[in-house]
């Protein structure tokens, strides 16, 4: 079993195979301590703000690069975590003190309270539990991708670290006006019983509550020239007292809201957010939500897992609630592709396309362990759907050294085609990917560094490109179209004028024109 290839751990019995997997999880956090970034965790070494990115990469990785970022409108990454364990006016202080200063002076001279938190269990070694092994190890490795050197400094470093990646897409390029690019920042709510005021410490994993990440994106997006690229994403638990409240006093400052419900331990179905979900529909606010398995957060109960199937958002759809699924239903360990099917069967439903305002997003979906899940996006949808399915990196997990899919993409049987372009196959598992840039007439040999270059100076750089040029069954085979890497009110707008999408989508329409139409790109 390759652990650091998929970073999940599954729950298994005390059997003679289980004993020797805990052992080898044992042996991967000695390792890992000692070393992480040699063994899984891994990072950037450059510095895109140390070294500008035409000096940083080949001619021909940062022709890619533009070219992928070449659209017509801005790149939108709708699903961006981050973490944290202090108040916010502390960070504040360190990376954007201007800002810090005004906030507070808003603040009637009082410092920002909003304090982020990660569950202790996170950092505590428990040898005789593999879950907690598990949950160690990925704290772990994610700490070292994000250059947080310690604990004390998990805040500023992670934030730093997402800043100078995103500078040096926007500012430090040849154009003066940088690539444009928009990066949806994602807050987390924890664990509530029906009722429930303030989250239950034992049961959550990670809680980046609201205000942190609006203060936190106003932040970033002051120490970046011209631009303001970070946007807020809200995320509220309907099972805890407040949510009404907590929704209406973010209303006007974010659009966006994220649920991760196996996580949270809420039922989307469940009768009791009604009250929830229309003040959701009320204020015009769009739902993130989390699908598939949940490998990234500890749940309290395994039934929980049910909650993750996008058959369960009927009731926000039909309230015209446009609802976005995250990784399109297909971040599970389902070889079956359950709820994935799930996703695109509530697309092709005849009694609700028509009507339902229903996105999916390409999160962590080119990560190894997912990449037959991306493989059957672009069989069953890529251009089918091309208005309805929306970018997402799920950063930090792309910047994951182990978990980049260059190895899976490009093998050994790397070959020329006959046109003198470079096809690349894996053929073990009938999977292409096919650079339609500049790739063409490229040494094959050299075509894994190039990838590993751009990965090496931008992991968030690296997850555009790879999605931009992934094709099935061959350089002509579906792609996913430039549209996906566009905002969800753009997709809105140009479905509505697109004359050869015969079905318009109602409740979309609906909603773009009460919400949406000032927002689109």
């Amino acid at each position: 079993m390759n652990f650091f290839k998929n970073l999940s751990v599954p729950e298994i019995d005390q059997e003679s195979d289980d004993m020797r997997l805990h052992l080898l999880l044992v042996f991967s956090v000695i390792i890992c301590c000692s070393g992480c970034s040699a063994f899984g965790g891994g990072h950037s070494n450059k510095n895109p703000l140390k070294m500008k990115m035409k000096d940083g990469l080949s001619p021909i990785a940062l022709e890619i690069v533009d070219q992928a970022f070449d659209i017509g409108n801005p790149v939108v990454d709708h699903h961006l975590h981050v973490i944290g364990e202090k108040n916010i006016s502390s960070v504040m202080a360190k990376i954007c003190p201007d800002y810090a200063a005004e906030a507070k002076k808003e603040n009637g001279g009082k410092e920002i309270d909003s304090r982020a938190w990660v569950n202790e269990d996170r950092f505590s070694l428990n040898w005789f539990s593999l879950k907690r092994l598990g949950l160690f190890l990925k704290t772990k490795v994610l700490m070292d991708t994000m250059k947080i050197e310690g604990r004390k400094n998990t805040d500023i470093d992670s934030a730093n670290r997402l800043l100078n990646l995103v500078k040096g897409l926007v500012e430090d390029v040849d154009n003066a006006n940088g690539y444009d690019l928009e990066i949806y920042l994602l807050a987390v709510d924890g664990y509530y019983e029906k009722g429930g005021y303030g989250f239950d410490e034992k049961y959550t994993d990670i809680y980046v509550p609201n205000n942190y990440v609006v203060h936190l994106s106003r932040c970033l997006n002051s120490e970046v020239k011209g631009k303001s690229p970070f946007v807020p994403v809200i995320s509220i638990n309907p099972n805890r007292a407040d949510a009404v409240k907590e929704l209406t006093k973010y209303k006007d400052v974010a659009r966006y809201i994220k649920w991760l419900a196996p996580a949270m331990g809420f039922d989307p179905l469940d009768p009791y957010i009604d009250p929830f979900l229309e003040k959701v529909k009320e204020y015009g606010m769009v739902i993130i939500s989390h699908s598939g398995g949940e490998h990234a957060f500890d749940i309290k109960d395994e039934s929980f897992r049910k909650f993750g199937d996008p058959l369960r958002l009927v009731k926000a759809l039909d309230k015209g609630i446009p609802v976005v699924v995250s990784h399109s239903g297909g971040d599970d360990d389902d070889k079956r592709h359950r709820n994935m099917m799930n996703f695109f069967k509530m697309l092709e439903d005849d009694r609700n396309k028509d009507k339902w305002c229903l996105f999916g997003d390409t999160s962590a979906l080119t990560l190894p362990k997912n990449l037959s899940h991306f493989d059957k996006l672009l069989e069953d949808g890529a251009d089918k759907y091309k208005y309805r399915i929306l970018y997402g990196s799920d950063y930090p997990l792309p910047a994951v050294w182990k978990m980049n899919p260059i190895d899976e993409l490009v093998s050994s049987h790397d070959h020329v085609g006959e046109d003198g372009t470079c096809d690349v196959t894996d053929r073990a598992e009938d999977r292409y990917i096919h650079n339609k840039f500049t790739l063409d007439g490229f040494p094959v040999e050299n075509s894994k560094k190039v990838l590993r270059d751009i990965f090496s100076y931008n992991p968030l750089a690296f997850d555009v490109v790879v999605k931009r040029i992934l094709h099935r069954k061959g350089k002509d085979g579906p792609e996913l179209p430039a549209e996906m890497f566009m905002s969800l009110e753009e997709n809105i707008r140009r479905e509505q004028e697109d004359k050869s999408v015969k079905v318009k989508r109602k409740q979309c329409l609906n909603w773009y024109n009460n919400f949406g139409s000032g927002h689109s790109d």
